[in-house]
């Protein structure tokens, strides 16, 4: 079988991991799956934003071994990949980040854009090369 291949990063996301808490991650895009590589607090405390460059570098599996929350979303469980533009001036002035929102066979996973992700549209072409015609 031949070795799986990175095809790009969307860093600098957040996905809710409980009431009012959030993790920070890099969503690694691969030929065969996605893969959501936390950037812990420490981790961002020491590397700063160049802990997404040290993901871009990393092999998956590595990736997937790096930190116990880790965890890989086989692109054959993907139904569909949503992006949506924020919205910063809407209701009562309060900014709504870009979103990401994935429907996997699993359930709905939704992940906010930080201030140093890839704009929307990067993301949405990126998403397109390994999802196809399921990216909205």
């Amino acid at each position: 079988m031949a070795d799986e291949v990175m095809i790009g990063i969307i860093p600098d996301l957040q996905h809710r991991a409980g009431f009012l808490r959030y993790e920070h991650c890099t969503l690694v895009v691969t030929d065969r799956r996605l893969i959501v590589a936390l950037a812990t607090k420490e981790m961002r405390r020491v590397e700063g934003a160049s802990v997404h460059e040290r993901h871009r570098r990393m092999s998956p599996d590595a990736l997937l071994a790096e930190t116990a929350g880790n965890r890989a979303i086989p692109l054959a469980e993907v139904e569909s990949a949503r992006l949506e533009r924020g919205d910063f001036g809407g209701d009562n002035d309060v900014p709504h980040p870009d979103r990401l929102i994935l429907r996997t066979k699993g359930g709905k996973e939704v992940f906010t854009f930080g201030s140093s992700a890839l704009p929307v549209a990067e993301a949405k072409d990126l998403l397109r090369r390994a999802l196809g015609d399921r990216v909205r």
